[in-house]
């Protein structure tokens, strides 16, 4: 993905356009919602301080089935059509005790 933010000479301007009005569960830890609709009706616009650029990259910190990240594409592209939207998501794994115990019974030949 560096490569490709260097082909786009991005340049960093960090805003929130985009507002939580409703709060929604989260899908991966609070049995919450995945469907894109109701996130949607969720948000509210606010706009941009700044004349956004041609691409717009959304960071979010895990993507499980990308509603959150469909809902906000929705309605970036709704007020700014033109602009090229991107997802960018990472995630950490922590890993207790208990799970380290038993990674030490398997092979790790293949690691």
């Amino acid at each position: 993905m560096l490569l490709e933010l260097t082909k786009l000479n991005a340049l960093t301007i960090v805003e929130e356009p985009i507002e939580l009005a409703n709060s929604t569960k989260s899908a991966s830890t609070e049995a919450g919602t995945r469907n894109t609709d109701i996130i949607y009706n969720s948000l509210v616009w606010k706009g941009f301080k700044n004349p956004p650029p041609d691409v717009l990259i959304v960071i979010d910190d895990v993507i499980t089935t990308g509603g959150h990240f469909a809902a906000y594409k929705r309605m970036l592209l709704e007020n700014h059509p033109n602009t090229r939207v991107i997802g960018m998501f990472w995630a950490l794994t922590v890993w207790n005790d208990e799970d380290e115990d038993e990674d030490e019974d398997e092979d790790d030949s293949l690691v």
